[in-house]
């Protein structure tokens, strides 16, 4: 089973956030699943493919990075973003093996250009027949 190469998944236990992030997304043509914890990406994870994942960094039980490295050991290639306000975001996105950041306050646009580059960029590795688990030289 393929990912749709225009869904991504959205995780953020404030709604009114996942709710804008949806939006900005779906009004750039792509379709968008949204979730409100760790948890509830475990389990949509586990019977759809999606192209991207944009993670909250802060939330109840499983925060951002330890999703992200969860979610790694089972989907290597799957493109994510950790998203917050936290200053540190650079270094917490590579700690748990992010592709991206986006820090919550910059204009939507610059998410919208991030999300866009990772979609092309996957594209682009899985249509390589390499099996580099993702690794790939710049």
């Amino acid at each position: 089973m393929m990912a749709d190469e225009q869904t991504i998944l959205v995780v953020d236990d404030e709604r009114d956030v996942r709710e804008l992030l949806a939006l900005v997304l779906q009004s750039a043509g792509y379709a968008v699943i949204i979730a409100a914890h760790s948890r509830e990406v475990l389990d949509i994870l586990a019977t759809r493919q999606v192209a991207l994942l944009i993670t909250d960094y802060h939330m109840p039980e499983m925060n951002g990075t330890e999703l992200i490295a969860r979610v790694r050991a089972a989907h290597p290639r799957l493109p994510m973003i950790l998203a917050s306000g936290e200053r540190s975001l650079e270094a917490l996105a590579a700690s748990c093996g992010a592709n991206g950041y986006y820090e919550k306050g910059m204009p939507l646009t610059h998410l919208l250009t991030l999300v866009a580059a990772m979609l092309q960029e996957s594209v682009r590795h899985n249509g390589d027949e390499s099996d580099d688990r993702g690794r790939h030289e710049k």
